[in-house]
């Protein structure tokens, strides 16, 4: 569980700020865009247990992280304002191939120690999601804001004062702030890094998000072939 939830906070993250910041979206029509993936999420969330009674927990978690790691996958072809519906699809995919390990990891836990540890196990259980969660942000996310740093430290087009440099490489938003106050021709041309730049972060955290999904998936086939839920 800890792998999943890793994999999915890096890329995550990255995603509301890539439909206002890159794509242009308002708040509202970027909330409108993951509408489809939280309605889905839902949905899902209530069919877990009824498919759960039917597949193996082994067969079952790997498939929806298999999912998972296909909708990482697509968000790596997700490009500039015509990408927002590749967007809808990558997140959907994710968000529901995600809620089987979601849903059916705690009880996977709790199922494989004695009664008199369940305790243990679940508290041991919802730290390690707190965890993967923290450590997904703190360390793909950082790999996300190097890359970004990096490509304007190239990108940038001359005329930029260095504090002006040093806000546009920090965050997306400062970025955006800067652009507001220079001349047009000059903003455009800093949008156009900013937004690369951003995207290049994206695809790199979905990468690296893709890879580890998929690796847990298969660990999770190969290692818990003997696993139960608890009824």
């Amino acid at each position: 569980m800890l792998l999943a939830i890793f994999a999915l906070s890096g890329a995550w993250l990255m995603i509301f700020q890539y439909l206002q910041g890159v794509a242009g979206l308002s708040a509202l029509d970027a909330g409108l865009v993951m509408l489809p993936a939280a309605a889905l999420q839902t949905a899902a969330s209530l069919l877990v247990p009824r498919i759960a009674r039917r597949l193996k927990p082994s067969v079952f978690v790997s498939l929806g992280l298999a999912m998972a790691t296909l909708g990482l996958l697509v968000l790596l072809l997700v490009h500039g304002r015509e990408g927002v519906l590749l967007m809808v699809l990558g997140t959907v995919l994710l968000g529901v191939g995600i809620m089987p390990v979601m849903i059916l990891g705690t009880d996977l836990v709790v199922g494989s120690v004695p009664a008199d540890k369940a305790g243990a196990a679940a508290a041991t259980s919802e730290t390690a999601t707190e965890l993967g969660m923290a450590l997904g942000i703190a360390v793909i996310g950082s790999i996300g804001a190097a890359i970004y740093r990096q490509h304007l430290s190239e990108a940038l087009p001359a005329g930029l004062t260095p504090a002006q440099v040093a806000v546009a490489s920090d965050t997306l938003g400062g970025a955006l702030g800067i652009i507001q106050q220079l001349p047009p021709a000059l903003g455009d041309a800093v949008l156009v890094a900013v937004q690369q730049g951003f995207a290049d972060a994206l695809h790199v955290n979905a990468l690296i998000g893709a890879l580890i999904m998929a690796s847990t998936a298969l660990l999770t086939a190969l290692y818990l072939r003997q696993a139960r839920l608890e009824n």
